[in-house]
């Protein structure tokens, strides 16, 4: 049954450095280290990110390793 509480500590959101990953240069980041989730998550947040951004990113995962860019539609692929 719903319970309604009066207050509940959520764990925090882990804040990722958009302006530089977003800068156009190809990055390398580690799970457990630059992000916390899982790395098909991660991937989506980037997708999400770009969409707002009006860019596009590529990404590869590499076990627990995502390399990925952002673009502008402009760019090739």
């Amino acid at each position: 049954m719903a319970e309604r509480l009066e207050n509940y500590k959520f764990r925090g959101i882990k804040e990722y450095p958009w302006d530089d990953w977003c800068d156009g240069s190809i990055w390398k980041i580690f799970r457990g280290e630059d992000y916390d989730v899982l790395p098909s998550s991660m991937r989506a947040q980037l997708g999400v990110k770009a969409k707002k951004l009006g860019m596009k990113v590529r990404t590869n995962q590499l076990q627990r390793v995502l390399v990925f860019q952002f673009f502008n539609d402009e760019e090739d692929e």
